[in-house]
């Protein structure tokens, strides 16, 4: 049986998870540390301390798919329909720019981490808190280190975190890249826009009177969108969530202060901006320092091969583009290039 560590929870990894069990079946035993303390990587979802059934999405918002891209993902978009975790956007939403004709969107009622969860049941184990530092050739396996302190043996390791994250590693891929400069310069030449998420929990018990669910903003010097969870996700009844997204600007002018102060400033600013809002129960704020990204690794591959044998392979909307699908078609590639590892694995 090959073992495969797949780094992150991401939607990647999640995607890439399901399709290898489908593909080989009980050939393999999937492995899966993550540094957080939960999944879903940037499509993360929060609740409210004092009410459980009150959640809102601090990173990706809702999904936009292109007729192409809905039709090469069918599989995907169908099994996260039929088990109800995706269903049609039919919020308000002020400001957004017109899509071709053909495109579908989505939001998903339970919070956009229970994409990923669908998908992680097809795992066979699942690890929080293994923030991954160093991965050292030992052999035909690699030996993978968290920070601390775990060490693992594995087959085949799958990287989908951040490019960023990925060139932080310390052990053999420290070696590899010293003697293919190439694909360090491309790696390097991967950006990230950054910014912050900002949630604002309300007592259910006010009614927000605005004529939208969610709005982009283009005149104001920090917010770039606001949404109401809730509402944003069909269910107006539920418990009221508001969450807020910095301009990519901001983020970039503010990456160096103290998390605490910016959301101070943050929360000054919703109360100039909607004075009439009461006070939120809970807040929360967040920095993405990797949001969205800006340049893709170059050729957008859907996948890096980091070492052949053993295989070492990096994927992820690093290696396509910023989006849902450049998500799914990133898996699709991983799952090829490790189920044909596998087989040679097998012989």
């Amino acid at each position: 049986m090959c073992k495969i560590l797949l780094v992150g929870t991401g939607f990647t990894s999640a995607i890439t998870t399901s399709l290898l069990r489908k593909m080989c079946q009980k050939h393999i035993y999937l492995v899966i540390w993550d540094k957080a303390r939960g999944a879903g990587g940037r499509m993360s979802t929060i609740r409210n301390p004092s009410d459980s059934s009150c959640t809102a999405d601090l990173g990706a918002q809702y999904i936009t798919s292109s007729q192409e891209n809905y039709r090469d993902h069918r599989e995907i978009y169908e099994s996260l329909i039929q088990g109800k975790q995706l269903e049609p956007l039919c919020s308000k939403i002020e400001g957004m720019k017109d899509l071709p004709l053909g495109t579908q969107q989505f939001v998903a009622p339970h919070g956009m981490n229970s994409l990923v969860k669908h998908f992680l049941q097809d795992a066979d184990e699942i690890h929080f808190g293994h923030y991954v530092v160093s991965i050292y050739k030992c052999g035909k396996q690699w030996v993978v280190e968290s920070k601390s302190g775990v060490k693992g043996m594995f087959d085949i390791v799958i990287l989908t975190m951040p490019v960023p994250q990925v060139l932080d590693l310390q052990g053999s891929i420290q070696e590899i890249m010293s003697k293919d400069q190439e694909m360090k310069r491309n790696l390097q030449s991967v950006k990230f826009s950054s910014r912050y998420a900002l949630c604002l929990f309300f007592d259910s018990n006010y009614k927000f009177n605005t004529g939208w669910d969610s709005k982009y903003i283009y005149d104001d010097k920090i917010f770039r969108y606001v949404s109401f969870e809730n509402r944003k996700r069909n269910m107006p009844a539920s418990p009221l969530a508001a969450v807020f997204h910095t301009s990519i600007q901001y983020g970039a002018n503010n990456a160096d202060r103290e998390l605490n102060d910016v959301q101070n400033e943050l929360v000054d600013h919703v109360k100039e901006m909607f004075p009439d809002w009461p006070e939120p129960e809970y807040t929360k704020c967040h920095w993405w320092q990797y949001s969205q990204v800006m340049t893709p690794y170059m050729g957008q591959p859907g996948c890096l091969t980091i070492a052949e044998h053993p295989l070492l392979v990096a994927g992820g909307d690093s290696f396509m583009s910023s989006h849902i699908d450049g998500c799914i078609s990133s898996a699709f590639t991983l799952t090829n290039k490790v189920s044909q590892a596998i087989k040679a694995y097998k012989v």
